[in-house]
């Protein structure tokens, strides 16, 4: 899906958004390039970008 986006060309970022204690999602979301940006826009959550 992530390479669909990009070959788009309709997206500059890609945001996902996760819960700090799924470690097995963060470790797919840096094996896949992102990268933690900050809090997440819902509670007890963590954003993480791609560019």
């Amino acid at each position: 899906m992530i390479h669909w986006i990009e070959a788009t060309g309709s997206a500059n970022r890609i945001f996902a958004h996760t819960f700090p204690h799924l470690t097995g999602s963060i470790r797919i979301l840096e094996h896949c390039g992102f990268t933690l940006e900050g809090p997440g826009k819902e509670e007890d959550t963590i954003r993480y970008r791609r560019n």
